[in-house]
């Protein structure tokens, strides 16, 4: 679309100049109309005012039309951000109804970290979910430590106390399909998390524990899986 805008310019440039040169006063050898001259020169002035009238409103519709385009791009890029996060409720929702294991067990999805304010302050999102051919209200208890290292020396901190919660601890689950545990943490000064031991101990109806660990990985934003 610049490339067409380009060439009206061009042309109506050129134009401009042969206005100028076929109505502007020529090298004369003193025979010529002082008043034809003025009424050529006004012609001129004339006609190179509407040439400038039309390059700005060239001008103008350009500008409009790279407005429009980037519009245009930035659409295509949130309706391709939408598509994917439908794509990916529709696997979430689909391994819940037809879970790869059916023996009434629990699986922690990899958690969600988004930075909130500085270098300390994250927000967190944990899903679990139960595996099962036949769903059940589940009665668990989901616990997190977050791994790091303070001062070169390995070192675990529980989510609990990092979120400012007084007793910390583990947190209660019940749920029929999944449920979700999110919150905020501040790290301390001079510790680098580098990952997640997330354990889930089920009570009721049955009971098993399942423990997972995950790499302390950040994201932009949460997904919208679950919502």
């Amino acid at each position: 679309m610049a490339r067409p805008a380009a060439l009206v310019l061009l042309a109506l440039t050129l134009g401009l100049g042969f206005a100028l040169g076929r109505f502007g006063p020529a090298v004369s050898d003193g025979d010529q109309d002082p008043a034809e001259l003025r009424q050529q020169l006004a012609a001129a002035s004339g006609h190179a005012a509407e040439l400038a009238r039309e390059l700005d409103s060239l001008r103008a519709r350009s500008e409009v039309d790279r407005q429009a385009l980037e519009m245009v791009r930035r659409d295509m890029v949130e309706q391709k951000r939408y598509a994917t996060g439908l794509e990916e409720d529709l696997r979430f929702y689909r391994s819940l109804m037809a879970p790869e294991n059916t023996q009434g067990t629990v699986r922690v999805r990899p958690p969600e970290i988004v930075r909130v304010a500085g270098d300390r302050q994250f927000a967190y999102r944990i899903i679990v979910v139960q595996e099962a051919a036949k769903h059940q209200f589940l009665r668990a208890s989901l616990s997190v430590v977050v791994e790091g290292v303070i001062d070169g020396q390995p070192q675990s901190l529980e989510l609990g106390q990092l979120s400012g919660e007084p007793e910390g601890g583990a947190t209660a689950l019940k749920f029929r399909y999944f449920q979700e545990v999110s919150g905020e943490v501040e790290l301390p000064e001079g510790f680098e998390a580098t990952g997640l031991a997330i354990e889930v101990k089920v009570t009721r109806p049955i009971k098993a524990s399942v423990r997972e660990e995950f790499p302390w990985r950040l994201q932009e934003t949460f997904s919208n899986v679950g919502k």
